[in-house]
């Protein structure tokens, strides 16, 4: 069982050190996209041009990784896949194939909670400096990607919106920040 356990954690430090690596070699930074790197959250993107909104249900840590994410949002997977096994138990068909259906459900909201967690941000805005646009993508019922094309020219200016959430003393931290580009007459959220 140990052995198990400590494989297991011994995959997803793997798989959260490696894989952000292999997409930072495979999509080098140059001098525009290196700034953008903090902002882009340990999200994974075919592209280095892109900026995420910072996405955390349970704050134990304000590192937030592609692991930390997964152990978030894990928590309630296994919660729901739990609660569906209740459900489960109670219908005598299920009782005999019942561990093989919790490995299968397990295993399965685990691959559905990394791949949420690495690569679907609630909002992602992608810079095509080529193409002089940026793509914003928000992702509604959590699945459901919805993209707006906005181009450099059409942009008017940006405007930003800070919450404070702590004061220390005289100093104040600001720890959301909205971003919106104005655009026509409405204002687009960038992160």
């Amino acid at each position: 069982m140990l052995i198990r356990v400590g494989t297991a954690v011994a995959l997803l430090l793997f798989i959260n050190f490696f894989l952000p690596f292999t997409f930072h070699v495979l999509y080098p930074t140059d001098s525009l996209t290196r700034p953008l790197i903090p902002f882009q959250n340990h999200y994974l993107a075919f592209t280095d041009a892109f900026i995420t909104s910072d996405d955390l249900i349970i704050h134990t840590t304000p590192d937030a990784t592609i692991l930390t994410r997964f152990f978030s949002y894990g928590v309630l997977a296994l919660l729901g896949v739990g609660v569906f096994m209740l459900v489960l138990v109670i219908i005598p068909i299920t009782r005999k194939v019942l561990p093989r259906l919790s490995f299968f459900f397990i295993l399965a909201a685990g691959l559905c909670v990394f791949i949420f967690c690495a690569f679907m941000p609630s909002i992602k805005t992608v810079f095509d400096k080529e193409g002089k646009k940026m793509v914003v993508t928000t992702y509604r019922y959590y699945i459901i990607p919805y993209s707006t094309e906005i181009s450099f020219e059409s942009i008017h200016s940006f405007d930003y919106r800070i919450k404070d959430y702590t004061k220390y003393s005289t100093l104040q931290h600001a720890e959301v920040a909205w971003i919106y580009a104005n655009v026509a007459n409405q204002k687009i959220l960038l992160i």
